[in-house]
């Protein structure tokens, strides 16, 4: 007999994914293994299309550009990323949090934390802009060792507030569970991204590529605009300011921590990549590590959207205190996470040499470099679902301290490591993403064991983790 793959909602199923949620344990009783399935779906498409159209992009400009510029490029791309980070102050983690928590229970309530997220996020992003306008001078000369860049800075400072908008507007719509609305403006920014840079770079150069981004994340504010006014109207949730003040507490409360708790693999990726900036030859090894981060995040990628899923569907089970599916919630979420990340880092590995090749010959010395961080993907995997499970049970505050120790390793190892190269800072980030998985599986054995009751079925399924 065919078995049904359809959602408790009629809607369709994305077979490989409804598989996935038979092992999660969310295939029976009530509507959690449909929204796992669509999440997931929507999650997994989206992604492989925008992290394919980033591939895309990151090829072209390395031949707009050439190695040294394009290592230019690199730099100021993960500096423009690490003050999003600090901008935002985690603010889009929390709008997943609260609208997914309270858009049912209190619409209200929801409301108004969620018009508070977006105000503070585009106030906060505003005030770190200013400081970078005034000190690019010196933040390309004492920091990035490129006076000639300062113009590109300041340029990159006006993309804060746009970048700390849409993350906040795709945070708001993960909580409310539309991930073909996420999915689709992630797509949409790097295809007016991808178009924008065929046409200004090869005018333009470096700067062409700047403004090229500007133009990316300006279009998908306005796309994420109208897409969370529409899942607001759907949820009857209605955002208002009232209450402003009020509201920061609780946000950056929350916020605060889980930001720094996942968030933090941007400013190390920044901090390493300015270290080798440092080196001799340091720009072109600067490409070449921009390359394998590119590649890394566009494999991790994968893994953190489709763990992003989970988060609102940990935060609704843990406040409803069902500990069991908690527990299989987390132990399908890692089974297929790391196979997934196992997969996709084999299937890389085996293609580094002809993927480093269509960047361009003289990037084909990153093999090896590239074959290093591709390798760590299944220890990323763990790190991911163990934050996700940690934060949707309310406790940020582990996942900042396993995160900043695993911030610590990378760096020191980096620190040891940066004169081989891009080879030395990808060991760096190998070695770190080793120790923080297995204090990541520590910290969740210890979150089970504060369930109570513990019966015989749940006690087995936790020994997973032993």
């Amino acid at each position: 007999m065919r078995r049904d793959t359809r959602g408790i909602d009629g809607s369709a199923r994305f077979g490989p994914l409804a598989a996935w949620a038979d092992v999660l344990g969310l295939s029976g009783g009530g509507s959690l293994g449909a929204r796992f399935t669509r999440g997931a779906a929507w999650n997994v498409l989206g992604t492989m299309g925008a992290q394919g159209l980033t591939l895309a992009h990151s090829i072209l400009l390395a031949h707009l550009l050439g190695r040294s510029t394009y290592g230019e490029f690199g730099v100021l791309s993960t500096t423009i990323q690490t003050f999003v980070v600090f901008g935002t102050l985690g603010v889009g983690i929390g709008a997943t949090k609260f609208v997914a928590e309270f858009k049912e229970s209190a619409p209200n309530r929801a409301g108004a934390l969620l018009a508070s997220s977006l105000v503070f996020a585009v106030v906060s992003a505003a005030i770190l802009m200013t400081g970078i306008l005034f000190g690019a001078p010196a933040l390309s000369r004492d920091v990035l060792h490129a006076p000639h860049l300062r113009y590109d800075v300041a340029l990159c400072s006006v993309m804060l507030p746009l970048y700390a908008l849409s993350w906040a507007q795709g945070g708001a719509l993960q909580g409310f569970e539309d991930f073909r609305g996420v999915a689709l403006l992630h797509i949409i920014r790097i295809t007016v991204t991808l178009i924008a840079t065929a046409a200004l770079t090869p005018f333009l150069q470096l700067r062409g590529a700047v403004l090229s981004l500007v133009a990316g994340i300006a279009v998908a504010c306005a796309v994420g605009h109208v897409s969370l006014m529409r899942a607001c109207r759907a949820a009857r949730v209605h955002p208002t300011t009232a209450g402003l003040l009020e509201n920061l507490r609780p946000i950056y409360s929350f916020a605060v921590p889980a930001l720094l708790g996942t968030a933090m693999a941007t400013p190390v990726t920044w901090l390493t990549t300015v270290r080798l900036a440092a080196q001799p030859d340091g720009y072109a090894e600067v490409a070449t590590l921009t390359v394998v981060q590119y590649w890394r995040i566009g494999i991790s990628s994968i893994v953190t959207l489709l763990a992003a899923v989970s988060l609102p569907l940990f935060t609704s089970t843990y406040a409803k205190r069902d500990h069991d599916q908690f527990r299989r919630l987390f132990r399908g979420n890692l089974l297929v996470n790391i196979g997934i990340a196992t997969v996709t880092g084999l299937t890389v590995t085996a293609g580094s040499g002809l993927i480093l090749q269509a960047y361009g010959k003289s990037f084909v010395s990153g093999q090896h470099a590239l074959e290093l961080m591709m390798l760590s993907g299944a220890f990323h995997a763990v790190c991911v679902v163990a934050d996700q499970a940690l934060l949707g049970a309310g406790r940020p505050w582990q996942a900042l301290v396993l995160n900043a120790g695993w911030a610590v390793v990378v760096v020191a190892s980096a620190g040891l490591l940066v004169s081989y190269g891009a080879i030395g800072v990808a060991a760096a980030f190998g070695i770190g993403y080793a120790v923080r998985a297995a204090a990541s599986l520590l910290a969740v054995k210890t979150l089970f064991s504060s369930f109570r009751p513990i019966t015989p079925m749940a006690r087995l399924e936790g020994s997973l983790l032993r």
